[in-house]
C-alpha cells in the first residue's frame, strides 16, 4: 500500500496514507513522495501482546511443513491473526472523535483499501465515503474475483493451495474444488465480528461484503503475462509490478555485494522473505542445503540468514555468505547474478519476473503455490517442492538444471522484456483508474446481475412453480 500511496503521490495527488501499525515499526517502510501524508495509528497493548505471542509460537518452523492441510491451517491463522488485529484497530480509530473529525475534514475525494481484513471498507462507510477501490497484493485467485460476480473456473485455474497446473485431468479438477471450498471461508470470510461492531450504532449498516461488492475497481497485484488465464469482469484491472515499478534504479549494491558478485562466474541468491525465514527450516533442511551448496564450490552463494550467530553455519565453506538483510532489487537487476532461490511470494515473483532472471521456487504456504506454477508454466522456473529439501540427490539436480538449462534464462529474459515493452505500465492503469473512480464512481453499471442469481438460475436451469 505504500508503493500505492508514492505513485499517486507522484501522479501530483495529495495522499493521506493512514497506518494502523500491527508490528515495530521499521524506518526504511512506508511511502516517501512528499505529496503523502502518513498518519499512524500506535498499537495498543492487545496487539502488541498479539504479534508478542505469534512471534513466540511455531508458525514460522509451521510453513516448512508438507502437507496441504498444515499450509491451510497456517494461512488461516495468519489471516485471523491479522482480522483480530484489523478489528481492534478499526473500533479504536472510529470511537476516537478526534481522529474521525481530522479525517473527515480532509474531505477525501477518492479512497483505497485491501481485502482480507476488511477493516478499510468499514472505517469508509463511517466517513461516508461512497468513492473508493479495492487493491490487492497478489493474484486474486478465484475466490475474490467471484466476489465481484466472476464465474469460476475451477477445471482450469489452480486454486491457491494448488500444486497443479491448468491442465488437470479428473482427480486434480476434484482436488481443486476442494481446495477452493477450503479458500472461500479464508478470503471470502470473517466478516461477522466487523459486521456486529458497525452495526451496534448503525442497523442499517449493509455488511462488509457488500461494501466490498461496491468498489469501484479491483486491482489486483497480478501480472496477465505471467497469471493463469481466468474469466475477469470489467471492473477488474491488473497492476502486476506495481512495487517495482520505478524503484529499479533507485536500489543500489553497496561494495560489498559487488565485491560478492565478482568473485565467480556463477552466483545465486537465497531468500524465503520475512514470513518464512530461513533460520525457522528444520534442521535436516538446513544440513543438506549447507551440504549442497558446499558441493558447489564453484558457485557463489548469498543466503539471506536471520541469525549469524547460528553455530550450524560454521559449516559453510568460503563460497557460501549470509547476510541478514539484502538489496533484493538492486541484485536481480544485476546480470552477474545467475539465478534466484526463493519462496514464491507476490512481490519476489514481480520482481524476478520483471529482471529476466532464473528462478527457483520453493513455495511454503498460500498464494505461493500458484505464483511457482505461474513462473513454471511460462518456462522461467523450476518448482522445487519443500520436502525435498531433506533429499541431497534432489536438491543437487535442481541446482545443476538451474545453473545449466539455458532454456529458463531465455524465457526469463524474453518474459522480462514483455512486461517492459507491454502497452500500459501498473503504475499508469493505478492512476487512471483512481483519477477516473474519484471523478464517476461508484459504478452500478458495472456489477454483475449474475451474483443475485441462485445457483439454479445462474446455470439456465428453470424454477418450477406448482399449479
Amino acid at each position: 500500500m505504500s508503493r500505492v500511496a508514492d505513485i499517486l503521490g507522484e501522479a501530483g495527488h495529495k495522499v493521506t496514507y493512514l497506518e494502523p501499525l500491527f508490528v515495530e515499526k521499521v524506518a526504511a517502510k512506508g511511502p516517501i513522495n512528499r505529496n503523502v501524508q502518513i498518519i499512524e495509528v500506535p498499537r495498543s497493548k492487545f496487539i502488541i501482546h498479539l504479534f508478542t505471542a505469534q512471534k513466540s509460537d511455531s508458525s514460522g518452523s509451521a510453513r516448512w511443513e508438507t502437507t496441504t492441510l498444515t499450509d491451510f491451517w497456517v494461512t488461516k491463522k495468519y489471516i485471523d491473526l491479522l482480522r483480530v488485529a484489523a478489528l481492534d484497530s478499526l473500533e479504536r480509530i472510529i470511537t476516537d472523535e478526534m481522529m474521525m473529525n481530522r479525517l473527515k475534514a480532509l474531505q477525501f475525494d477518492v479512497a483505497i483499501t485491501q481485502p482480507v481484513e476488511w477493516s478499510g471498507y468499514g472505517l469508509f462507510y463511517r466517513l461516508g465515503l461512497k468513492k473508493y477501490l479495492t487493491v490487492f497484493s497478489t493474484s486474486p485467485g478465484m475466490t475474490y474475483s467471484t466476489i465481484f460476480g466472476a464465474p469460476y473456473a475451477i477445471s482450469y485455474a489452480p486454486a491457491m493451495l494448488s500444486r497443479k497446473n491448468e491442465r488437470m485431468p479428473f482427480y486434480d479438477r476434484a482436488m481443486n474444488f476442494v481446495y477452493t471450498l477450503m479458500e472461500k471461508p479464508l478470503f471470502d470470510g470473517g466478516y461477522t465480528p466487523f459486521d456486529d461492531l458497525l452495526t451496534r450504532n448503525d442497523p442499517e449498516f449493509p455488511s462488509i461484503r457488500e461494501l466490498v461488492i461496491q468498489s469501484s475497481f479491483f486491482l489486483p497485484n497480478s501480472e496477465p503475462l505471467i497469471d493463469f488465464p481466468k474469466p475477469k469482469l470489467s471492473k477488474i484491472a491488473f497492476i502486476g509490478g506495481l512495487t517495482v515499478s520505478g524503484l529499479e534504479k533507485r536500489e543500489k549494491l553497496n561494495e560489498e555485494f559487488d565485491e560478492i558478485l565478482n568473485q565467480r562466474a556463477h552466483t545465486i541468491f537465497i531468500s524465503f522473505g520475512s514470513m518464512a525465514r530461513s533460520v525457522d527450516m528444520p534442521r535436516i533442511s538446513k544440513e543438506t542445503l549447507i551440504k549442497v551448496m558446499n558441493i558447489f564450490s564453484n558457485i557463489t552463494f548469498i543466503w539471506k540468514y536471520e541469525d549469524q550467530e547460528d553455530p550450524i553455519l560454521r559449516e559453510l565453506k568460503d563460497n557460501v555468505h549470509t547476510v541478514v538483510w539484502a538489496p533484493q532489487l538492486a541484485l536481480l537487476s544485476d546480470k552477474r547474478l545467475t539465478a534466484f532461490i526463493t519462496h514464491a511470494g507476490a512481490g519476489s515473483l514481480q520482481e524476478v519476473a520483471s529482471s529476466g532472471t532464473k528462478i527457483m521456487c520453493i513455495p511454503l504456504f498460500a498464494d505461493q503455490f500458484g505464483n511457482a506454477g505461474q513462473l513454471e508454466r511460462v518456462g522461467a522456473a523450476i518448482v522445487f517442492d519443500k520436502a525435498h529439501l531433506k533429499v541431497e540427490k534432489r536438491l543437487v539436480e535442481a541446482i545443476q538444471r538451474l545453473i545449466s538449462d539455458d532454456r529458463l534464462r531465455i524465457n526469463a529474459e524474453k518474459l522480462a522484456e514483455m512486461i517492459t515493452n507491454r502497452p500500459f505500465s501498473p503504475s499508469e492503469i493505478l492512476v487512471k483508474y483512481t483519477e477516473f473512480a474519484g471523478n464517476y464512481g461508484p459504478f452500478s453499471q458495472l456489477d454483475p446481475y449474475g451474483r443475485h442469481l441462485s445457483f439454479i438460475e445462474y446455470h439456465l436451469r428453470q424454477k418450477l412453480k406448482g399449479n
